[in-house]
């Protein structure tokens, strides 16, 4: 049971208020990959994994902004941060995901320890399809993602062989996740908004979905016998006003209001969630959900199961759509 002052959650957690990136331990000889890391959360997450030591690769569509997020990150004082390397990826094109590994291994990366996917497209107006023809959404924030974590095993285990400690798969959901309608990912229903486009509701769906990953990630982790040296964890940001905005301008204009009033917060607060599920093994451990103590604003804390932000159909998967949702990313994958 859990010591005096802790509270048990999803996965098992011990409280810690108030983390920061100078709780962030030394990750000298580690490699992070940070999907979507040319701005925002993904740029703030890679700098402070860099300036703890770890090598990082930001792994980003577009490489002009790939080259000023480069820029940017080699500026920082370097001892004791890592290197730091960018390579292209475009998450909702399944063809650039499978190129990705052998990028990696090109590039000299043979180990990763951390994979965070954090890449998100957020509210189109219309509805757009990938290159395969799925809904851009759920082509970028769920099925490349779900694909990039599973071509990455081979990289992740050789970190954890010569680490000893398990590799870090992070994925990045949202409070908007609770807005989804159940997943139905049956033959001919993945995703139910597929058909009749909902800006907001494929992006809730899309979230819902990084969350289910999670768990059913791990489940699959523990089937081959890896669950030693991969672990899978999910977090979410916050209320933060970032590009990722960019199709819904009222948002943006928003949350300076809502920050004044402790309902947001910027970046760098922002980030300590995913940064916190990444590298911090004494209070969040395998399945847990890292979010700002206040949901929306606050500290990164592991949320406790039945938190606001974590619906039971995630948090205990009764319908069992974990399967149905692996089951059909693994055929449009």
């Amino acid at each position: 049971p859990p010591a005096a002052g802790q509270q048990a959650g999803m996965g098992g957690w011990a409280s810690k208020p108030g983390w920061t990136a100078a709780d962030a331990p030394d990750l000298s000889g580690r490699t992070a990959v940070v999907t979507g890391a040319n701005t925002g959360l993904g740029l703030e997450s890679a700098r402070v994994l860099r300036a703890s030591g770890a090598d990082v690769c930001i792994a980003c569509r577009d490489e002009a902004k790939m080259a000023g997020a480069l820029r940017q990150l080699r500026a920082e004082p370097s001892p004791p941060a890592g290197r730091v390397l960018g390579l292209q990826l475009d998450l909702s094109d399944l063809d650039s995901v499978r190129a990705f590994p052998a990028k990696l291994r090109a590039a000299g990366v043979d180990e990763v320890a951390y994979l965070l996917l954090n890449a998100g497209v957020m509210m189109p107006p219309e509805r757009t399809l990938s290159k395969q023809g799925w809904e851009i959404q759920m082509a970028t924030n769920h099925l490349g993602h779900f694909a990039l974590a599973n071509l990455l095993v081979p990289q992740l285990r050789a970190a954890a062989e010569s680490t000893g400690e398990p590799s870090r798969v992070v994925m990045v959901s949202s409070c908007a996740h609770q807005y989804s309608r159940p997943l139905d990912f049956r033959p001919g229903g993945f995703p139910a908004y597929e058909s009749r486009y909902s800006a907001t509701g494929n992006y809730a769906q899309s979230k819902a979905a990084n969350l289910l990953h999670t768990h059913e990630y791990n489940a699959k982790l523990r089937q081959a016998g890896l669950d030693g040296l991969i672990e899978a964890v999910g977090c979410h940001p916050g209320v933060v006003a970032t590009d990722l905005q960019r199709h819904n301008k009222w948002i943006l204009h928003l949350v300076p209001l809502a920050q004044a009033v402790g309902l947001s917060h910027g970046v760098r607060a922002g980030a300590l969630p995913l940064v916190r599920a990444c590298v911090d093994r004494e209070g969040v451990s395998r399945g847990a959900y890292v979010g700002p103590s206040r949901n929306f604003a606050g500290p990164p804390e592991p949320m406790p199961q039945g938190s606001l932000f974590l619906s039971k159909l995630v948090a205990e998967d009764t319908a069992g759509a974990g399967p149905e949702l692996w089951r059909g990313s693994a055929a449009r994958t």
